[in-house]
């Protein structure tokens, strides 16, 4: 009996291994049907193991789609996914761009429902700064991050999120209202951008923009943050515009379509 438990204990492991490689291998977010072919197993084996894997953060599912990506501890442990990846090569030569236009440091999310995580950063030169990390994970619900990808998500994902994270610190002026904070995504999608002032950390500003892949969701948002000293009301009005042809260039490059995606002026990533 001990013999035959271990045998499946061992081949429960090698499964949800193979099936952890095919989430982190797949293209974009990957659904139970395509993951049950591709392993040969009955979908109910393989949602009983996705949802191991996402109780241990290693698999996160797109609550908008029901399909897996990588979850964050696979974010934190492991390289980039493929996604990740071809985000990260098409965004890091305007994430320097930006930093040295601004000064400021620059960072990279991906939404890793219902959080974000930093998936790559270029800092700003000045000792004092605002310090990203690879894997620093917030509230999908928090900071300027968090309002330029919620601003661009259907209503079904914005409910859940904020059920889940809730309404606590999302503006300069803590929205508390959802109806209010609704508002202030409006906003965010007439601007193209969104701002937050020593929200996340004190003394810390913030503007943001979302990154668009082929479909109508952010795929990932840059964020450009510094001390509220330094990095002010005027200088964030000032750099947002080059932010906006900064992540239209990025989306442009990774797929996205339709008018003002990327502006003339700004040079688009090469490769």
């Amino acid at each position: 009996m001990a013999a035959q438990q271990a045998r499946g204990g061992v081949r429960a492991l090698k499964r949800g291994l193979e099936l952890l490689g095919h989430v982190i291998d797949a293209p974009e977010p990957i659904g139970v049907a395509e993951l049950s072919r591709a392993m040969g197993l009955h979908k109910a084996t393989v949602s009983r193991l996705l949802h191991t894997l996402a109780e241990e953060g290693y698999a996160s599912v797109d609550q908008a789609t029901g399909r897996y990506l990588p979850g964050l501890e696979a974010v934190r442990r492991m390289r980039a996914s493929s996604v990740e990846s071809v985000i990260i090569h098409k965004a890091r030569p305007m994430m320097t761009t930006m930093r040295e236009a601004s000064g400021e440091t620059v960072g990279l999310y991906v939404p890793v429902w219902p959080d974000r995580v930093c998936v790559d950063y270029v800092n700003s030169t000045s000792g004092l700064r605002r310090q990203h990390q690879i894997g620093e994970r917030w509230s999908l619900t928090a900071g300027a991050p968090g309002l330029a990808y919620l601003a661009f998500v259907d209503e079904d994902e914005l409910a859940r999120t904020i059920e889940a994270r809730g309404l606590s610190r999302l503006t300069e002026y803590s929205i508390v209202d959802v109806d209010a904070y609704k508002r202030a995504l409006e906003q965010v999608r007439r601007d193209g951008y969104a701002v937050s002032l020593s929200l996340t950390i004190d003394g810390m500003n913030g503007v943001a923009a979302p990154i668009f892949g082929s479909a109508a969701r952010p795929v990932a948002i840059i964020s450009v943050a510094g001390p509220s000293q330094r990095f002010d009301v005027a200088a964030i009005a000032a750099f947002a515009p080059l932010l906006r042809q900064a992540t239209r260039a990025v989306s442009h490059a990774l797929g996205a379509t339709g008018k003002g995606v990327a502006e003339p002026g700004f040079a688009k990533p090469e490769g």
